[in-house]
């Protein structure tokens, strides 16, 4: 049998009203939560914060371009919108940045040719590859030259002042049968950033040149 003290001690342990009481349970509860559970050394003092995730958009898209010279330019481009935030971002909202960027990319380059012939283009025409294309772009589709020129023969996008239009469309869908200007990648910017600057305008005006036919 168990001695005097030993018994007299595991009463103490069960009577709640005695200092032994909360000693012997102090290593596994507090007194005010039952259901509190201990926390590891490791885990207090090496705790790792929720790891951010990388998310990424990169939108496929080109320009068609003709002058009133007669002059036709097929560029490509890649857009691409990057940032690292919690699952509880949503990688539609990068694509929607692009999509947005896009457009007023494509009106600045439509400027920079302006100024490039020394007349606004005849034809101007956006091409998109991604499954948020816009009923008025055409298909960017390299793989397939005659998918982008049907589109053009069959829409017929408005010109300017152009008096032979069908020749217009056919001087860009023979272009289109030959590699593109790949101008690159460009990050999209935020759609709450400022269009009265564009910063691709020397890049973009360096590519114009360099692709010139009187270079």
């Amino acid at each position: 049998m168990s001695s005097k003290s030993g018994r007299d001690n595991r009463s103490d342990q069960l009577n709640s009203n005695n200092p032994a009481y909360a000693s012997s349970r102090a290593s596994n509860f507090r007194d005010d939560d039952v259901d509190w559970e201990p926390v590891s050394y490791l885990d207090r003092y090496f705790y790792t914060p929720p790891r951010a995730t990388t998310f990424q958009a990169i939108g496929h898209y080109g320009v068609g371009v003709v002058s009133q010279e007669g002059e036709a330019r097929f560029v490509t481009f890649r857009l691409e919108a990057t940032t690292s935030a919690t699952l509880l971002y949503t990688h539609s909202g990068l694509q929607a940045r692009v999509e947005d960027y896009f457009e007023r990319f494509a009106i600045h380059v439509h400027g920079l040719f302006h100024v490039h012939f020394k007349a606004p283009p005849v034809l101007y025409v956006q091409f998109d590859g991604t499954s948020g294309r816009l009923p008025w772009h055409v298909p960017l589709d390299l793989e397939q030259p005659e998918t982008m020129q049907t589109f053009l023969m069959t829409h017929k996008p408005s010109m300017n002042f152009a008096p032979a239009p069908d020749a217009v469309i056919k001087l860009l869908c023979d272009r289109l049968s030959e590699p593109s200007e790949d101008w690159g990648t460009f990050e999209a910017l935020d759609r709450n950033t400022s269009d009265l600057t564009f910063i691709y305008a020397s890049r973009c005006n360096a590519e114009i040149e360099k692709n010139s036919k009187g270079s």
